[in-house]
Parts: structure tokens; sequence; C-alpha cells
């Protein structure tokens, strides 16, 4: 029927009708309304639609099993990561095309139970696993796992990520930071080795000047040794602390409260700057 080009869909079913001595006298028609069943399909059929198309624009991969372990929904971005077209991979067992055999074992536990509760150690939780591509390569892809029930029978539904290049900066980052260590001690160790030498010849210099400061001399000879007993001096706290720089790096630096002379501070810069 039409009204104002709307359609009213009908189900049809029919019968013949036989009088007693066989003669057939015409037919019974039964006609229902399937017009709202048919709403509801073409909405469904327009959802699922919907889905498909939100799930194949995702660069993720979208996968749905069973309880079987049978995959039963794979969209282009799980295409695109495993190889495998929908066509090679509905209805096969992912453990057997997808799993390494070396994790199999994890998967399985993380799963167990999971047919009859929906639930699993994988279940609900993110984390980073070993895949297996058509080809047999093995790589790093970060795993979100969830349940939902579908006609009554509980299927995971899997979102997938390769993270086979982030895995790569990571180990780049890391072997950076190893080389940075190993550069800083070396450093260290060289500022530290450099400072003992330098402080072998500078206790000579301040040693031999305070034996020449023991002998006769007059006092502008006298004033000479002493500032160069107190330069060494000045130079070889110098050198303790580039040595104690080197004990900064390490995390070995004791620090002291000392007490000084601030005249005697003043005094010695001023003879030192006095010519």
């Amino acid at each position: 029927a039409s009204k104002k080009n709307h359609y009213v869909y009908y189900a049809l079913s029919g019968a013949p009708l036989f009088s007693k001595k066989g003669k057939q006298l015409g037919c019974v028609i039964n006609a229902y309304s399937v017009d709202e069943r048919r709403k509801k399909e073409a909405e469904l059929i327009q959802s699922e639609e919907k889905f498909r198309l939100t799930t194949d624009s995702a660069s993720d991969g979208i996968i749905l099993i069973n309880s079987h372990d049978e995959i039963t929904y794979w969209n282009k971005g799980a295409e695109k990561i495993f190889g495998f077209s929908e066509e090679e991979i509905m209805g096969k067992s992912l453990h057997k095309t997808m799993i390494p055999m070396a994790d199999a074992p994890m998967v399985s536990e993380g799963l167990a139970g999971f047919e009859q509760t929906g639930t699993g150690s994988v279940v609900g939780i993110t984390r980073d696993v070993h895949a297996q591509r058509k080809g047999g390569e093995v790589f790093p892809c970060e795993v979100s796992v969830n349940a939902v029930n579908l006609d009554f029978e509980w299927h995971a539904v899997g979102v997938i990520r390769d993270i086979t290049d982030r895995k790569r900066h990571e180990k780049e980052l890391l072997e950076a930071k190893q080389l940075a260590e190993k550069a800083n001690q070396a450093k260290g160790l060289f500022l530290a080795n450099m400072s003992h030498e330098i402080r072998t010849p500078m206790n000579g210099i301040i040693g031999m000047t305070g034996l020449a400061l023991k002998t006769g001399l007059d006092q502008k000879q006298k004033g000479y040794l002493d500032k160069i007993k107190f330069s060494a001096e000045t130079l070889l706290n110098i050198i303790n602390d580039i040595l104690d720089y080197s004990k900064i790096e390490a995390g070995m630096l004791d620090l002291e409260l000392v007490n000084f002379s601030l005249s005697d501070v003043l005094d010695n810069v001023r003879s030192l700057i006095q010519v």
C-alpha cells in the first residue's frame, strides 16, 4: 500500500481451501504487517555500516573473537598490521594464526575461564605483547582487551597498535643515555686523575717554597716567596675543587663548615694585586 510515497510492508502466506469432496474452493490468505521489523532491520544494517566505516577508518587493528577463539570481526587496520585479508582470517584461530609460540601459553592463561564468565587476567587492561604477521615476522604491539556479550556468547574485543617504531625509539634513547653516562664517568675519571697528577708537583712547589723561606732571605725575597707559596696553595685549592666537582657528579661530595678570618683573606688578595 502507498500513502504519500510511504510504503507499508506486509508478509503474506496462503493455503488452498478444499471441500469435503476434495474440490478446491479457493485459498486462505493470511497477511500481517512487517513494517516495524523492516525498519529495525534497516536501522541495524545502517548501524552496522556506520560501525564498519568507523572501525575501518581507524589506524589501530580491531579484532573480535568468540569464546571458541575464532575470529569473527577484522577491520582494515588489522589487515594492514598483520597482512591477512578479512577473507583469509575470518573463522581462524587467533592463537594459531597470530600469537607466537613462545607467548601462546601466557595468552591462553590470560583467557582462562573467558568462555563461561567473560573474564580473564588480560581482560580490561592494556599491555605490551608480541604478535606475528602473515609472513611470520614477530613484532611488539600494544593490546587492549575487553569483553562483550553477543547473542548470549562472550566475545573478546581487541584493539591492537603496532609499537615497533616506539620500541625502536625507546631502545635508541636508552642506548644514548647509557653512552652519555659512560662519557660522563670517563670525564669524571679524567678530572680525578688529572687533579691527582697536578697535585703532586704542586705539593713539591709548596714544600720547596716552605724550605726556601727558612733560609737567610732579605725582606723583599721573603715577600716574593710568600706570594709564590700563597699562589701555589690557592692553585692547589682550585685543583681540589675540580676533584670535588667530579665528586658532585658521582654523588660523593661532603660539605664542611670551616671557620676563616675575613681579614686574612682580604690581606692575601691585597698582597697578590698590590703591584
